[in-house]
C-alpha cells in the first residue's frame, strides 16, 4: 500500500522533489542544445545545466562537442576518400533507398569492407528494414568477407540502430580484451548515406553515453545529393542532429 501511495504521488503533485529535478533538467537541457543549434554562445547554459546535475551536464557537453564537430567537417564520401581501418563497420539508414542509390552504396561498402576484412577481429553490423539489409548484405558476400563476422540488426530509425549495436559492440571488447591503446580497436566506421551522415552519428554519439573505452566514431557515406548543398547543413538538420542528444531520447 505504501509502495502504491509513493508511485502514486510521484507522477500526480509536480513538486515531489524528483520530479522538481527532472523538470529543471529538462528544461536546461533544452536550453542548452538550442544554443549549440543556434549557435550561440553555451557558458551560460551549461552553467545552468551543471548546476541541475554537474555529472550528466559534463556527459551532455562531451557529447555536444563531438556533434558540433562533424558540423565542421568535410563529409567522407566514395568521391572522395578511401575509409578509414576500423575494427568495426556500421552500415545503416538505406531503407526507403531507390535503386540507383542502393547502386551506389553497393561500391561504398565493397570498398570500406575490402579496406578492412583482413583484421580477423573486425565486425560488420548492418541495420535496416529486410529489404535493405538483404541487398546490403549481397554487395558484403561478393567482398568475399566471412558472413560469421556480420551481424544483421533490425532497426527502423538512426536511434534503433545505435541502441542496439553500440551495446553489441561493448560486449565485444569486453569478451576479447582488446588493447585499447590501439586507435583501431576503438574506431567505429559509420557508413550511411551522406544526407544521414551528421543526424545519425549523433545518435550514435548519445548511445555511447559518457564513452568510457574513448570509442572513435568516424563517417563514410554514399552521396546522395549534390555536394554544395551537403556542405551547408540547414538549421533543421542541426536541431535534428542536437536533439538526438536528449536524454529522453537517447534512453529508448
Amino acid at each position: 500500500m505504501i509502495f502504491i501511495v509513493c508511485f502514486i504521488s510521484f507522477f500526480l503533485f509536480p513538486h515531489h522533489p524528483a520530479v522538481a529535478q527532472t523538470n529543471a533538467w529538462q528544461k536546461a537541457e533544452n536550453a542548452f542544445l538550442r544554443a549549440y543549434i543556434n549557435q550561440k554562445n553555451t557558458a551560460k547554459s551549461y552553467a545552468a545545466l551543471a548546476a541541475v546535475d554537474a555529472e550528466r551536464a559534463a556527459t551532455l557537453k562531451k557529447q555536444a562537442e563531438a556533434v558540433a564537430g562533424i558540423f565542421t567537417e568535410v563529409l567522407k564520401t566514395e568521391k572522395q576518400l578511401v575509409p578509414k581501418q576500423c575494427n568495426y563497420l556500421v552500415i545503416y539508414g538505406y531503407e526507403n533507398s531507390s535503386a540507383e542509390l542502393l547502386q551506389k552504396a553497393f561500391d561504398t561498402v565493397r570498398l570500406a569492407v575490402l579496406a578492412n576484412k583482413d583484421r580477423v577481429s573486425m565486425n560488420v553490423f548492418v541495420a535496416g528494414s529486410k529489404d535493405a539489409r538483404a541487398a546490403l548484405l549481397s554487395a558484403i558476400q561478393m567482398t568475399g568477407m566471412p558472413l560469421e563476422r556480420v551481424c544483421e540488426i533490425s532497426a527502423d530509425s538512426n536511434r534503433a540502430a545505435a541502441t542496439k549495436i553500440i551495446p553489441l559492440i561493448l560486449d565485444d571488447i569486453v569478451e576479447h580484451h582488446y588493447d585499447m591503446a590501439n586507435l583501431l580497436y576503438r574506431r567505429v566506421l559509420l557508413l550511411t548515406k551522406a544526407s544521414n551522415t551528421r543526424v545519425g552519428y549523433a545518435a550514435f554519439v548519445a548511445a555511447l553515453a559518457d564513452n568510457a573505452y574513448n570509442m572513435i566514431l568516424d563517417d563514410f557515406s554514399t552521396l546522395d545529393g549534390a555536394r554544395k548543398q551537403l556542405d551547408s547543413p540547414s538549421r533543421k538538420e542541426r536541431a535534428r542532429a542536437f536533439m538526438a542528444l536528449k536524454s529522453s531520447r537517447a534512453s529508448r
